[in-house]
């Protein structure tokens, strides 16, 4: 089965994998979002704009991985 997500072709690769692999993803995210936010009040310059700039594109990437665990599972059930 193939499906195409985030212009990723995904084959063969079991749902408990994807799942597994999300949820990993959502605890480490919430462990970074805790840390950037407490120094992130704590900092100040170019050093806060680098910061909230990480924690945004993380928050993308974590978006985009919960899109495509969402599609898989919808795909495979």
């Amino acid at each position: 089965m193939a499906v195409a997500g985030a212009g990723v072709l995904w084959t063969s690769i079991s749902l408990s994998f994807i799942l597994t692999g999300t949820w990993i993803n959502l605890l480490l995210y919430a462990f970074e979002l805790l840390i950037g936010l407490h120094y992130l009040v704590r900092v100040r310059g170019w050093a806060k704009a680098l910061l909230g700039a990480t924690l945004l594109l993380d928050t993308v990437s974590t978006i985009f991985v919960c899109q495509i665990a969402w599609v898989v599972r919808d795909n495979t059930l």
